[in-house]
């Protein structure tokens, strides 16, 4: 259990358990903290990823603390011009200024991961252990096949806009207003594999 906290200068604090980001001494064994140029933070259940903006180019990078295989620790070769970060409840994905996808943490396996950068990601969402993407074709993509990280058929997962996420499932919204839901078929997240995608009535 441990926070962090963003002040009005751009430095951080933390406090609560060290293991799981109440401590930076990970990163500054000597002691000292993020300075004057942190614009956002974001967390897992196990760890800590800041966005940094450098004072003289405006480059944009990630600095992580907390447990290293749950997100706590992520490689220099895939931290830079990342634009936004989405964390699960064991590791985060993030979307790169050319629209390429990252991730590093999900677990005891932990491997760091990058796709291409004609994946063309916009934007994130996540629930306790997957992450579903929005393509900038509005085309639906996934990361682990764990809780909710199966696809549901292609041909209703075009156009989506935005997806919800409870603990285990997904749904996600087009752009007619078709809901497609899938995920932990005991939470409301049945998978819709051929032509069972609910379209939403305004008139109720």
């Amino acid at each position: 259990f441990s926070f962090a906290g963003l002040k009005k200068d751009n430095s951080v604090v933390v406090w609560g358990d060290s293991t799981s980001g109440g401590s930076m001494s990970s990163i500054f064994p000597s002691g000292s903290s993020i300075n004057n140029n942190c614009i956002d933070i974001y967390s897992n259940e196990y760890a800590f990823a800041a966005m940094l903006r450098d004072s003289d180019t405006n480059a944009l990078s990630i600095v992580t603390w907390g447990m290293s295989n749950y997100g706590g620790s992520i490689s220099s070769s895939i931290n830079q011009d990342i634009v936004t970060v989405e964390g699960s409840s064991q590791g985060f994905v993030a979307i790169k200024k050319t629209g390429s996808l990252v991730k590093w943490g999900t677990g005891e396996n932990s491997t760091d991961y990058t796709t291409s950068s004609t994946s063309s990601m916009r934007s994130i969402f996540s629930n306790t252990l997957n992450f579903a993407m929005i393509r900038n074709s509005f085309a639906l993509a996934y990361v682990e096949a764990k809780m909710g990280g199966t696809a549901p058929n292609p041909a209703v997962t075009t156009d989506m806009r935005i997806v919800f996420s409870s603990s285990s499932n997904f749904a996600a919204i087009n752009g007619s207003g078709r809901v497609c839901v899938w995920g932990d078929q005991t939470a409301g997240g049945i998978n819709y594999t051929t032509n069972s995608v609910y379209q939403y009535d305004d008139t109720n």
